[in-house]
């Protein structure tokens, strides 16, 4: 299917999928779409249109485009970036361009029927429940944070260890956060050309927010590893210090120092940048409900 020469021209074609096999949050890894060169025209949207529908030429919806096109060129490369904010950035620039595409006269005739913002509706509540929850568990990471920190600076171990317990906890928590967003699909049954790209852009929301977990579950259960190999190397110099040189223990436990340094960051990245989009959710929800008020 060839491109419309629509926008910008950055947006991705459906033929970018590689299947792949399931990450630990049950996306299919192969739904991230590899990048391709900024310069080729934009993926085909005639799949959406109707024959009594023309092309939607609004500067919002290319940009609503090129967000996409910047989300899934960062999901493609997003090992190389252990931090979340860019992930976060990435959903509320779609979140917040979505509700500026909802604003649209045009946009009235895309959700005029119950059935074409129903399901939008469904997955702006779900998407704002997911991340008014993502905000408390930052609250919790970073109560627990502190306790690490201090469990390690005192070199106590039985502290340490009720910390790190708690941590794993938390961890878990996020994970079925995590989890529960791979519920949320865009519901939208709009066949318009603004429908199909707001479709899209939810489906990329979801996905940018797997992976903006994915990256904090990965800090966290780092830094509390390494707190639990610097307490555990302390334990066995204390017995025989002979047989375990002091620089080694001082390295063990500047490196955990360094890893909490990390997740201290990641959770002040995350509470900020949940915040942002939580905002940016019950926006759009409200200008959706917006449309459907005046198309009644």
């Amino acid at each position: 299917m060839e491109g419309d020469g629509h926008g910008d021209g950055r947006g991705v074609g459906a033929k970018g999928v590689v299947p792949s096999s399931k990450n630990m949050f049950g996306f299919i890894d192969g739904s991230v779409m590899h990048p391709v060169d900024a310069t080729a025209p934009s993926f085909s949207r005639s799949h959406s249109r109707t024959s009594s529908l023309p092309c939607t030429n609004h500067p919002l919806v290319s940009h609503l485009e090129a967000e996409i096109y910047a989300a899934r060129s960062w999901l493609a490369h997003s090992d190389r970036d252990p931090s979340p904010a860019s992930g976060l950035c990435h959903v509320d620039g779609l979140i917040s361009t979505v509700e500026q595409v909802l604003n649209l006269p045009e946009s009235r005739e895309s959700f005029s029927h119950a059935e074409c913002t129903e399901g939008l509706l469904d997955d702006l509540l779900g998407f704002a429940d997911v991340y008014g929850s993502i905000r408390s568990v930052a609250i919790t990471l970073k109560q627990n944070h502190a306790e690490l920190h201090s469990a390690l600076r005192r070199h106590d171990a039985a502290w340490l260890a009720t910390s790190v317990k708690t941590q794993r906890h938390i961890e878990k928590e996020i994970s079925q956060l995590a989890a529960s967003v791979r519920h949320i699909t865009s519901g939208s049954t709009s066949d318009t050309e603004i429908g199909a790209v707001v479709r899209e852009a939810v489906t990329v929301v979801a996905l940018a927010s797997v992976e903006v977990l994915s990256k904090v579950v990965s800090t966290s259960s780092a830094a509390a590893s390494s707190a639990m190999v610097a307490a555990g190397s302390g334990r066995v110099s204390l017995r025989g210090r002979l047989f375990k040189k002091r620089h080694s223990e001082e390295e063990k436990e500047l490196a955990a120092m360094d890893k909490l340094e990390a997740l201290e960051e990641c959770i002040m990245e995350l509470e900020s940048g949940s915040e942002r989009v939580f905002r940016s959710l019950v926006k759009a929800r409200v200008s959706l409900l917006n449309v459907v008020t005046l198309s009644f």
